[in-house]
């Protein structure tokens, strides 16, 4: 698969803007983003091409900050233990320990260890070997006591995945619990939860064959046992997405997702159907309602997206990256264009 660079364009629609003009990641899809605090965003690895020249993937193990109190991006070069380079892993970010670690994905090294990272010491720390073998587009989220849900996820192999795992941040452990029910193996799937009634809601993303998945299942966090879940009120089942930018406000019960593969009823393997919606995910004591915010996004697939808070608690979308376009040919533009939706 040829690609493309897309340099990073500047364009305003609606309250849609592109930010950060000054020192910016290069075009790249598949990273890990992990919302910090209100001022630091960090992001992690990824697909990235150095060159328009260049027809080759590479992984990347970059490490960057993002500050939202003024718009910019900095590289950091990480103390401790050596990040591989790495695609579309699983980052949490336990505040308890006030660490983030980088669980799963696809990566440079054999080697199959998950990570943590400091960012007050800007210290990485390779931690023991995970009890899986390395997958990508594994959702997690948090599912509370500390603890973090990982489901699905797609093997080296292509094949994609049903087991499901817990991660206690605490004792540093990884505990395989049900699988997802009836089989159903996903990936680039969504995870929003409901810690008060110790649900988790699972969503979207591609299933075995490779085609979108339009079920949704729910997660008894105390029992380990699945069901289907309730349907998802005003959010269309031929809108639903595999690989959207998703993120939430932390300790909140609503989560945003944005582009995205969307469905499509050509059969053939060469058609894939860019999202180019916003919408808001929420759900209260087992009832899941979605809002379209726009129907204007620029398409994307594989970007990264985080949530933040302004000075009027107001929330503030933003996305970066991702592929904005997959000819029939196969040719592949990805980009780092990085918008902030107010």
């Amino acid at each position: 698969m040829k690609q493309i660079i897309s340099t990073i364009s500047f364009l305003t629609i609606l309250s849609l803007s592109v930010l950060a003009q000054n020192q910016i990641p290069s075009p790249r899809y598949g990273t890990a983003v992990v919302h910090y605090n209100d001022t630091a965003v960090y992001i992690y690895g990824g697909v990235i091409q150095e060159t328009s020249k260049s027809t080759s993937q590479q992984l990347t193990s970059e490490v960057w900050y993002y500050n939202a109190s003024n718009c910019t991006f900095t590289k950091v070069n990480p103390l401790g233990d050596e990040l591989p380079g790495m695609y579309a892993c699983s980052p949490v970010y336990d505040p308890q320990t006030g660490k983030i670690y980088f669980l799963g994905g696809l990566r440079t090294a054999a080697d199959n260890a998950f990570y943590s990272f400091d960012p007050q010491a800007f210290q990485v720390s390779k931690k023991t070997q995970q009890p899986y073998s390395q997958r990508s587009g594994m959702s997690g989220e948090y599912i509370g006591s500390g603890k973090f849900l990982l489901s699905g996820g797609q093997l080296a192999n292509g094949a994609a995945s049903s087991a499901v795992y817990e991660f206690n941040a605490a004792q540093l452990t990884i505990t395989q619990k049900a699988d997802i029910p009836q089989g159903t193996a996903l990936y680039g799937h969504t995870t929003i939860t409901d810690t008060i009634n110790h649900k988790a809601y699972i969503f979207g993303g591609l299933n075995g064959s490779e085609s979108n998945n339009f079920s949704c299942y729910e997660y008894n966090t105390q029992t380990n046992s699945w069901g289907f879940g309730p349907s998802i009120q005003n959010y269309p089942q031929n809108e639903w997405t595999a690989f959207p930018a998703s993120g939430n406000i932390p300790n909140s019960n609503e989560i945003f997702i944005a582009g995205g593969q969307k469905y499509s009823t050509n059969k053939s393997t060469n058609s894939i159907f860019f999202s180019s919606n916003l919408y808001t995910v929420n759900v209260v004591n087992g009832n899941l309602t979605a809002q379209l915010i726009t129907n204007n996004l620029p398409p994307m697939i594989g970007g990264s997206a985080w949530c933040s808070l302004d000075s009027n608690n107001d929330t503030i979308f933003y996305f970066f990256g991702g592929i904005i376009s997959i000819t029939t040919t196969g040719d592949t533009t990805i980009t780092n264009n990085f918008y902030r939706f107010n």
